[in-house]
């Protein structure tokens, strides 16, 4: 009886056992029915290939777009499978499925590489091949063009700082943003040497230099072409330069003061005159004169003279200083002596003295320069009053002079004769005249 039962429970085991193995072989079956083979172009196709731009800048982005067409010149399957490559850069998805009309789409990622990118497409034996691929210019391979400005262009004459801006363009004359720059001097010392544009295309360092610079902006990539019978030229990358100078300033030249010597008083006059600035020296644009006594004077633009006064005597240096628009000078030197005020002398007398009312008086009256009047002092004026209520004005009469008058009534007169000199000093001399009746 024990037996007989063993017999059953083994030969239910071995029904279960046989029945998960079948199992197992249909649904393995089935897995592989259910892997899908993938939809290659057939034979015979052709694959064409564009992007949305031609150059990018760095870490830039575009669209892909391959176009597949079967020989009898209609879309293939949709889903069909095409995969893309490029030479730099990255490509994603990598493996894209076609829609209806037989196009598969893509992203290319240009990464943080300069270079140009080869990028292909295949599907199955199908290639775009090298006529069919595409090249995409990125960073430094995608530069057309570069321009470079210095603001200012010109630093003053102890050194200064410009601005330098360079532009990028790409091969089709578009502002090329995240292009590197590289920016270097003959003189000077620069903030940075390689500088990534802007959004605008620009990319901008500081120069700092006491020496006239020549400052060069490259960007882009040297590039090779071969010519015939096997040659190659090589194209260097696109550069522009430009000059930031060291200021010049206009020289400025002061002549001999006038009167030299001076009084006190009487007005001085020094002639200043400007250098060409034809060679680019930049001109003087006001004047500071320091007459050595106190007095500071400053004038705009560039004065042919100054003229000053001096309150007492003594020797003076002039110090005439021209600053330009930068702030640097150019300065010139004259000097003055000042003589004390040295009065004119005056003398007057009459003849017959005395005299009787309606005789002819005759006065001899004498005028000159003190001794020790500065070069060049004259007779300005003489005048006489003969006291009573009447007198004569000789002008600028020096030396001896009669002036003949009559008086009409009996009395005691006062005359009087004034000198004045070109510096505006004076004497008065004077004389009494006795009119009476025998």
């Amino acid at each position: 009886m024990a037996t007989k039962m063993f017999m059953v429970f083994m030969v239910a085991r071995l029904r279960r056992a046989f029945s998960l193995f079948g199992l197992a072989v249909v649904c393995a079956i089935a897995a592989i029915s259910c892997q899908r083979v993938p939809l290659l172009a057939p034979s015979g196709s052709t694959i064409s290939l564009r992007s949305g731009v031609g150059v990018l800048p760095l870490n830039g982005t575009t669209e892909l777009i391959a176009q597949v067409i079967e020989p009898s010149g209609t879309p293939p399957q949709q889903g069909t499978r095409v995969s893309f490559t490029t030479t730099l850069g990255t490509i994603q998805p990598a493996d894209v499925e076609t829609d209806i009309s037989g196009q598969a789409r893509a992203t290319f990622f240009a990464g943080a590489a300069s270079g140009m990118a080869t990028v292909s497409a295949i599907s199955g034996g199908v290639s775009a091949g090298d006529k069919g691929s595409i090249k995409i210019a990125v960073g430094a391979a995608a530069v057309g063009g570069v321009t470079i400005t210095a603001s200012p262009s010109t630093v003053p004459s102890g050194g200064g700082t410009s601005v330098l801006t360079a532009k990028v363009l790409d091969t089709g004359g578009n502002a090329l943003p995240n292009a590197p720059v590289t920016f270097s001097s003959d003189a000077g010392a620069l903030s940075a040497t390689v500088v990534n544009t802007d959004s605008s295309g620009s990319a901008s360092t500081s120069l700092f230099t006491t020496k006239t610079a020549k400052v060069t902006a490259t960007a882009g990539l040297p590039s090779t072409s071969s010519g015939s019978g096997g040659t190659s030229t090589t194209t260097p990358a696109s550069s522009a330069s430009t000059t930031v100078t060291v200021n010049a300033t206009g020289s400025i030249t002061a002549a001999s003061a006038t009167p030299n010597p001076a009084a006190v008083g009487q007005t001085v006059t020094v002639g200043l005159t400007y250098g060409s600035t034809a060679s680019g020296a930049s001109p003087i644009t006001s004047v500071r004169v320091d007459w050595g006594d106190g007095v500071v004077q400053t004038f705009s633009g560039q004065p042919p003279a100054v003229t000053h006064a001096y309150g007492r005597d003594g020797s003076y240096a002039i110090l005439i200083t021209g600053t330009d628009a930068f702030g640097d000078t150019s300065s010139a030197f004259s000097s003055v002596t000042v003589s004390p005020r040295v009065p004119p002398s005056a003398s007057i007398s009459a003849s017959p003295n005395p005299a009787k009312p309606g005789d002819t008086v005759t006065f001899t009256v004498k005028a000159d320069v003190g001794t020790g009047s500065p070069t060049g002092t004259t007779i300005r004026d003489v005048r006489v009053d003969f006291g009573d209520g009447s007198s004569a004005d000789l002008g600028a009469s020096s030396g001896t002079t009669t002036v003949p008058h009559i008086y009409q009534s009996n009395a005691t007169y006062n005359a009087t004769v004034t000198a004045v000199d070109s510096n505006g000093q004076s004497t008065t001399a004077a004389t009494q005249v006795i009119i009476k009746t025998p």
